[in-house]
């Protein structure tokens, strides 16, 4: 390494940007210097540089506080970085954590009892088997239709109207009559 100024070495350079994914600006604060002076040694050593996604993606995995996502069909979830790793957790799987524990939502599936996957109230979820969830989905298809479908994607009250409310079988179904009268 060069005494008092590392970053004209390409290793230090290398890894300090690649590695330990630095931007330019934090390597010239360290080595107290300018941010120009690193791009410039940066390009006489041959150290490539990062493309624009590779520099968001750096930028977020170091500043990683968890985001708030959504899905396009409404289910929520929470996605973060550590360690280089992206990890995500649905927001209705982490509220069966806080209403039954761990160990009771290990291995189970987490049903949204109205249908609507961003209602994430604790009375709105219930754990079940894998095959206690597909069966009563199959069975809500054939008992009531699209309209499951219809409140995911659009919401409740575009399928409804606006005083009613999604919450079992029996109102969809009685949905679904009006919706044919």
């Amino acid at each position: 390494m060069t005494g008092e100024k590392p970053w004209r070495d390409k290793s230090f350079l290398y890894d300090q940007y690649w590695r330990e994914e630095k931007s330019p600006y934090d390597i010239a604060e360290d080595g107290d210097c300018s941010y120009r002076t690193i791009y410039d040694w940066m390009d006489r050593l041959g150290v490539p540089r990062r493309t624009q996604r590779e520099s968001a993606l750096a930028r977020w995995r170091k500043n990683s506080v968890p985001q708030f996502e959504t899905y396009e069909n409404g289910y929520e979830r929470w996605v973060t970085w550590y360690d280089s790793e992206r990890y995500l957790v649905m927001v209705h799987r982490l509220l069966a954590v806080a209403e039954y524990g761990f160990e009771a939502v290990k291995g189970k599936h987490v049903h949204h009892d109205n249908g609507v996957p961003w209602d994430n109230r604790p009375e709105n979820i219930e754990l079940l088997t894998a095959s206690e969830h597909s069966k009563l989905h199959f069975e809500e298809r054939d008992d009531i239709g699209p309209e499951i479908g219809l409140v995911a994607q659009y919401g409740a009250e575009a399928v409804l109207g606006p005083n009613e409310q999604y919450g079992s079988k029996k109102a969809a179904a009685e949905a679904k009559g009006a919706q044919n009268d």
